[in-house]
């Protein structure tokens, strides 16, 4: 799958997944641009050298910014969209100001910017491609999860009405369901538990995001929309509350 003359915009935590995400695109051959919060510039910049992108900062916030900000990127032709906020606490301790981050982090700025977009490959008439990353929980009720799963669950429901409205312009919109991805953050019995309850036995390689991310993002893909993918190990096949591990025979 070749991707060379496209521009990918990735934007969320400057993290390992995302840069697993942005060395399959620039494997493919896109331009790879990382768009960062103003407080996340520095890691923006480590990121950025290991993949060989260029940042830029954007207040995804503060609609009428981000508007001025996409606009003056340049041609963009692949958006990647990770949520920012993971809170994981039980449903009657989370505080206003946690889910108004949760609200914001996961769900508000991917609008935000999705519509900044849109608006951008419409009046230059040209087509683009838009891919939600979001976790299982959006659909599962996994324990200590109310906040990133209600909320990815909204863009759940965003892709599907976006993808319908932005489909006669030739933009997909599609989500990625994560589960439990391989990062070093990961702590050693929280792995220890997942992998009991995951089929395969084995977490989720951010580079096997990126190359779902790359087909997507390709010509192979033009007639995939408003779709939810699901990358997971097989660990929601088996798992709901995410209190037990799965006893594989």
């Amino acid at each position: 799958m070749n991707l060379a003359n496209k521009t990918a915009l990735l934007t969320g935590p400057m993290d390992a997944l995302l840069i697993g995400v942005g060395k399959a695109l620039h494997e493919a051959g896109a331009d790879i641009l990382l768009g960062h919060l103003p407080s996340d510039e520095q890691a923006a910049i480590v990121a950025a050298g290991q993949i060989g992108a260029r940042v830029i900062a954007l207040t995804p916030d503060n609609p009428d910014s981000l508007a001025l900000q996409i606009e003056a990127a340049g041609e963009i032709d692949i958006c990647i969209i990770a949520p920012h906020s993971h809170l994981y606490k039980p449903f009657m301790e989370v505080t206003d100001a946690e889910w108004d981050t949760a609200i914001s982090g996961n769900f508000e700025q991917a609008l935000w910017l999705s519509q900044a977009l849109a608006r951008q490959w419409i009046k230059a008439g040209r087509g683009g491609r838009i891919i939600f990353l979001s976790s299982i929980a959006a659909r599962l009720p996994l324990t200590h999860l109310s906040a990133p799963g209600t909320t990815l669950g909204a863009l759940r429901a965003l892709a599907k009405m976006a993808a319908v409205d932005l489909a006669p312009h030739d933009i997909t919109v599609n989500v990625i369901e994560l589960g439990w991805v391989d990062t070093p953050a990961l702590p050693t019995e929280v792995r220890s538990h997942i992998l009991d309850g995951t089929p395969t036995g084995r977490l989720i390689d951010p580079a096997e995001v990126g190359a779902l991310c790359v087909f997507l993002a390709s010509e192979l893909a033009s007639s995939i929309t408003g779709e939810t993918h699901t990358l997971d190990g097989g660990y929601s096949l088996t798992r709901s509350a995410g209190t037990e591990p799965l006893v594989r025979g």
